[in-house]
C-alpha cells in the first residue's frame, strides 16, 4: 500500500486512519479475529495521539464489536463498551455513541443487565429528543438520516435472532 501511495509515509495521521479501516472491515478475513481486536485498540490510542477523535472511536467502536466476536469475556466487552461510552460522550461524539450505545445494549442483553444498565444515558441533555431505549434510538436516526446507527441497529437485532434460533424473526 505504501509503494503505491507515497504520501503515506509522509503522513503520520493518515497510516493510523487506514489500519483502523483495514482491521475494522478486512483483516479479519484472513487474520485471527483476536489479532485484528487487539491492532483496533492500539490505532484507538494511535489516532488519539494524531488528534483524529472521529477516526479513533470508529476504531473503539470496531473493537468493542470484534471483542464480542472473539469470545472475550461478556463483562470485560461491557466494561469496555462503558468505557468507551464514557469517552465519546467527553468528546462530544454523538453520532458514533449512538452507534456504541446500541451495540452496548446487545452485550447487555447477552448478559442479562439490560433491565438494570441503560447505555442511553449518556444522552440526557445532549439531544433534542429523550432517547430511553432501542426503538427511540431506530425512531431518532431514521428521522436524522443518520443511516449507519440504523444499520448497527438492524444487524444487532439480526445477530440476537440469530443467536438465540429465532431464524423467521431474522
Amino acid at each position: 500500500l505504501s509503494l503505491l501511495f507515497p504520501e503515506i509515509l509522509n503522513s503520520p495521521a493518515l497510516l493510523p486512519k487506514l489500519t483502523c479501516y483495514f482491521h475494522s472491515f478486512t483483516s479479519f478475513f484472513k487474520e485471527p479475529i483476536q489479532a485484528s481486536c487487539d491492532a483496533l485498540c492500539k490505532t484507538h490510542q494511535d489516532l488519539l495521539m494524531v488528534g483524529d477523535v472521529q477516526e479513533a472511536f470508529i476504531a473503539s467502536f470496531n473493537h468493542c464489536r470484534q471483542m464480542l466476536f472473539a469470545g472475550i469475556d461478556l463483562d470485560a466487552v461491557d466494561k469496555h463498551c462503558a468505557l468507551t461510552t464514557l469517552e465519546m460522550t467527553k468528546f462530544a461524539q454523538v453520532h458514533g455513541n449512538l452507534s456504541n450505545s446500541s451495540h452496548h445494549l446487545l452485550i447487555l442483553k447477552l448478559i442479562g443487565s439490560n433491565s438494570t444498565k441503560n447505555p442511553f444515558e449518556a444522552f440526557k441533555g445532549v439531544l433534542t429528543e429523550e432517547i430511553r431505549n432501542e426503538d427511540d434510538l431506530l425512531r431518532h436516526a431514521l428521522s436524522t438520516g443518520k443511516a449507519g446507527v440504523v444499520q448497527a441497529i438492524r444487524f444487532n437485532r439480526l445477530f440476537l435472532a440469530y443467536w438465540f434460533k429465532r431464524y423467521e424473526e431474522a
